[in-house]
């Protein structure tokens, strides 16, 4: 029973991978029309694509040889990620995207590729205080690239205008803020939820002398 409903949920998350690439694929003159677009709905939505992708059984990444080693506690890992991500995220990687349909795929490819690596990052980090440092890293990265952007004196990508710079900048920080926001009150709720499930437990008899 426990095997069949594994294997109903990696179809599930098959499916909604496969639909996600097929969106960002198709969709794609849509999504990189403009810089909001195709920072914010674009990228995350291979990314995200990557991260489903991950969730399918057999998982390919866990069986290569060396890889958790190599990917101890998700450190080298996310750091790979990290780099992959903000690599996109640079302006001139933005217009090469737009400009060359095989840069564009690419792009695709590597995102993926992030999602996946940093699902399995993810699992690595045995502990809460390494979640908690990769997270903040990311969200404070994309809050900088997006102060950069709001802050730029004059265009960055010959693709995207100085008003649609500036708004994806703003757009960049809120949407840091807000996950932020949301992973703080995560971890309060959760930390209240361990509490109460100590404090809930029966203390163990006195020994008897």
């Amino acid at each position: 029973m426990r095997k069949n409903t594994q294997r109903a949920m990696s179809k599930t998350y098959l499916a909604l991978a496969l639909t996600l690439t097929c969106v960002a694929v198709l969709f794609r003159d849509v999504l990189e029309q403009r810089m909001l677009l195709h920072m914010l709905i674009h990228i995350p939505l291979l990314v995200g694509a990557g991260v489903l992708f991950a969730h399918v059984r057999p998982r390919p990444i866990s069986r290569v040889s060396g890889f958790s080693s190599w990917n101890n506690q998700g450190v080298a890992g996310w750091i790979l990620v990290t780099g992959i991500i903000t690599a996109w995220m640079i302006p001139r990687a933005l217009d090469s995207a737009v400009e060359s349909p095989s840069i564009d795929a690419l792009k695709v490819c590597l995102l993926l590729f992030a999602g996946v690596i940093g699902t399995s990052s993810w699992r690595a980090a045995s502990n809460a205080v390494a979640r908690v440092f990769f997270a903040g890293n990311t969200l404070w990265m994309t809050a900088t690239l997006g102060m950069l952007l709001r802050d730029a004196p004059t265009r960055l990508c010959t693709s995207y205008g100085a008003r649609d710079q500036q708004e994806t900048g703003v757009a960049l920080i809120a949407f840091s803020a807000a996950l932020g926001a949301a992973a703080v009150l995560y971890g309060l709720l959760y930390s209240a939820e361990t509490l109460d499930a100590c404090e809930s437990e029966p203390s163990p008899p006195p020994h008897s002398h």
